[in-house]
């Protein structure tokens, strides 16, 4: 089908193109405190009205909803069937809809999906043409799945004490940052996805907090933040990236404008968005917010409010919202709160970012998603291999004698349940090599069970796993995680190894008693075969973080 033009929409198509709605509240409603699935007809009367111009596609749901697509054994929808769901939602709207996917760390929504290596391992491979051949893969997974929005690479520059960005950006280098996330844009835009680099305008070095649940802040001037953090939004924007996330995090330098005793986070700030993003940034693509239900903007005024700030403020499509936000827009429209030029300016930016990734085509590339991420697996695992890093090596323990290796135990210690079941390829990949592995989860108090094991082993590894959301909240071990940690080491310290499977500083905040120490970046299998390959001096482990590991108190500018 042609582009329309604006002239050529309805009041309802252009408000629809600022809204992408969320799967939950679109097939479930509340109905006097209970959440009850909407019928079909509910669910085609609601698109028909709000002509939405988008919605997030969240695969799975936690919901008992015949609606959605079949769901395979593990719980995912199946990418076949969940494609032609969203094709089917698509029937009801004039114009085709964007379909955004929160798939930072592999299209691993639908069964199929790759889990990938997190962007530390790319940072630490440093290697340009598998950081875009990954994104690509990826990105063509995500079309497999009827995806064609990536929220992703992140920009954000994180540190140790950044825990809620940790782990979840390529370095804490701006230039490096930038070098691959421009990559990373250039590979997901080469299959027909959008891109997205988030969250504007970054985080605070010291903000431990989390904006899902609290107010959060950017605590330096403007002159540090451009200095440092803007570099990497200014890098990727000058490459030509079409859409940018604005954080719920507040800027007081930028904007210190009061509401309800709190300072406007930057989804809801004009002068945030207008004037340093826009006017003093240059970038002239899609602006969308962060999900809208996040606390950090739920909690510091109305919902109908909020809704008006963040377009009034410039954003091009609101994240996640519920249907109800439709009719608030659209009064809001005709009584003025919400100037129509504003409506406008953002309905064209949104169908050019549509044709620019083909959406108005009349025929689109078909890609199997199973026969995809053998392709994703491949470069994983190339990443992999280059970015397994040695941090700490202080005895000859590196690389062991395949002869002398016939008893190994892995010792778990992570608040994420799932990581003794990925902990199984760590452990059949020492088993491949001859060894009988034993794996456990944590280590009493008492120490007398760590002396039991170093007589009965030829190689303790104590394998940690900590990631945002992996507790919520800052990034820690706590309880008997923690308690592992009293008497690892205390024996058997030469044939023991640490590793983080994730967070890159847990050699500084809970192994220092280990000698030989490696960061893996992720608890996938591919990092786990990396790891191990190393161990045995299959592979050169590489000595270059990507970022600065050495223990600091305080975090430097610039």
């Amino acid at each position: 089908m042609k582009r329309p033009e604006i002239n050529e929409l309805t009041l309802e198509e252009k408000i629809g193109q600022l809204l992408m709605v969320a799967q939950y509240p679109l097939f479930v409603k509340v109905v006097d405190g209970v959440e009850t699935p909407r019928t079909d007809e509910e669910i085609k009367e609601i698109m028909q009205k709000c002509q939405f111009g988008s919605i997030w596609g969240q695969g799975k749901l936690k919901m008992k909803n015949v609606n959605l697509a079949e769901e395979d054994a593990d719980g995912k929808a199946n990418a076949v069937e969940y494609k032609e769901f969203l094709e089917d939602l698509g029937k009801n709207v004039r114009i085709p809809m964007l379909v955004g996917m929160d798939c930072e760390n592999g299209a691993t929504l639908v069964d199929g999906g790759t889990s990938i290596s997190g962007p530390l391992s790319i940072g630490a491979a440093d290697d340009e043409k598998l950081t875009f051949d990954l994104a690509q893969s990826v990105a063509k997974e995500m079309r497999a799945a009827g995806g064609n929005w990536r929220w992703s690479p992140v920009v954000d520059i994180a540190n140790r004490f950044c825990g809620v960005c940790s782990g979840r950006t390529f370095s804490d280098n701006a230039e490096m940052i930038v070098k691959h996330a421009v990559a990373a844009v250039k590979g997901t835009e080469s299959a027909g996805v959008a891109s997205t680099v988030k969250h504007f305008p970054g985080m605070d070095p010291y903000e431990i907090r989390d904006a899902h649940f609290t107010e959060t802040k950017i605590n330096i001037s403007l002159d540090e933040w451009r200095e440092g953090q803007a570099k990497t939004f200014q890098g990727v924007f000058d490459a030509g990236v079409d859409t940018v996330m604005v954080g719920h995090i507040s800027f007081p330098a930028a904007d210190d404008t009061i509401v309800n005793g709190r300072y406007l986070p930057a989804t809801i700030s004009e002068k945030i968005i207008k004037k340093l993003l826009r006017e003093e940034m240059g970038f002239d693509g899609v602006v969308i917010t962060d999900g809208i239900g996040m606390a950090s903007l739920q909690t510091i005024c109305p919902f109908e409010e909020v809704l008006i700030r963040a377009i009034n403020a410039g954003n091009d499509i609101l994240l996640g919202v519920a249907p109800s936000a439709a009719d608030v827009v659209k009064q809001a429209v005709l009584d003025g709160r919400i100037p129509m030029e504003r409506i406008d300016e953002s309905a064209e930016r949104v169908l050019k970012l549509k044709e620019k990734i083909g959406l108005f085509d009349d025929k689109e590339e078909e890609f199997d998603i199973y026969a995809q991420s053998e392709i994703t697996r491949k470069i994983d695992r190339e990443i992999a291999e280059k970015s397994v890093t040695l941090v700490r090596e202080r005895c000859k323990l590196i690389p062991v004698n395949k002869e002398d290796i016939k008893k190994v135990t892995i010792i778990c210690s992570s608040h994420y349940s799932g990581t003794i079941k990925e902990l199984e390829a760590m452990k059949a990949e020492f088993e491949a090599r001859g060894a009988k592995v034993d794996i456990i989860e944590d280590l009493p108090e008492n120490g007398s069970q760590v002396k039991i094991l170093a007589e009965e082993n030829d190689l303790l590894v104590y394998a940690a796993y900590i990631a945002p959301h992996r507790p919520m909240g800052m990034p820690s071990l706590y309880g008997s995680k923690m308690e592992t940690f009293f008497n690892a080491f205390a024996h058997g310290k030469e044939k023991s190894i640490g590793v983080s499977l994730g967070y890159p500083y847990m050699h500084i905040d809970f192994m220092g008693n280990a000698d030989v120490f490696f960061n893996l970046y992720a608890p996938n299998p591919e990092a786990m075969r990396a790891f191990v390959m190393a161990v045995y001096g299959e592979i050169e482990p590489t000595t270059k973080s990507p970022v600065d590991i050495e223990p600091k108190l305080r975090y430097v500018f610039g």
